[in-house]
């Protein structure tokens, strides 16, 4: 069977649309059975502290924020907890440039204490997600090449806010961690909105571009068609 020539180019743009509405629904989809508005749900958590967490079920998703306590041991250059870092080149958009990114390589996590506003809490676990940390070490690193090393992490007194779920270890309340930050409570549910919010965003904006090149392409396939 012989394909109009006239046809090529349409049937070529349909499935290049096809290919961009595939992946754009896939990503608001994937966007909402990962996140299921997860900061909806931060947002509704209650906010506990070294009094209040006892009142809560084991279980229950619940946010602390504080300060690094000072019962913390210190790591390393201050730090209580921290990850490891190195620069690696990589790519500018369009390949002309080159820039450095920091990669982790090790975490050297810890459980932590908490202070708060009644009393010290505790996180109980080690392997939970960082956001921000706010120390990194050197601060300034200076001249900056593929592999130079720093740390970043918390120090005591620094603020921190973490989300996590009620959990009893040796008989005494705490959280297990599921992610850290460092800042205020506010500035992390503001960030935790725009991260659920990016994935349907771009997954929007790629369905629609598919959609549209569909579009164009059917119209070209029917003018071709009638033009025969």
């Amino acid at each position: 069977m012989t394909i109009n020539p006239k046809l090529h180019m349409p049937l070529a743009l349909a499935a290049f649309g096809l290919v961009f509405f595939t992946v754009g629904i896939y990503a608001v989809l994937d966007t909402s059975w990962k996140q299921a508005d997860l900061a909806g749900r931060l947002r509704a958590a209650p906010v506990v502290d070294g009094a209040s967490i006892g009142a809560q079920p084991a279980g229950a998703l619940v946010l602390i924020e504080g300060s690094v306590g000072a019962a913390n041991p210190v790591i390393e250059s201050g730090l209580v907890t921290l990850l490891r870092q190195e620069a690696e080149s990589v790519s500018s958009p369009g390949g002309s440039e080159r820039r450095f990114s920091w990669k982790t390589v090790r975490a050297e996590a810890r459980p932590l204490q908490v202070e708060t506003a009644a009393g010290a809490l505790f996180i109980v676990n080690d392997d939970y997600a960082w956001r921000d940390a706010p120390r990194r070490v050197p601060e300034d690193p200076g001249l900056v090449t593929q592999g130079t090393s720093r740390v970043t992490g918390f120090a005591v007194g620094d603020p921190i806010v973490a989300y996590g779920t009620v959990v009893t270890r040796d008989g005494r309340p705490g959280i297990e961690a599921a992610e850290i930050h460092g800042g205020s409570r506010a500035g992390y549910l503001i960030g935790k909105q725009a991260t659920d919010w990016v994935g349907y965003i771009l997954g929007g904006a790629f369905a629609l571009v598919g959609a549209v090149t569909l579009a164009v392409s059917a119209f070209n396939v029917r003018a071709a068609a009638r033009a025969q």
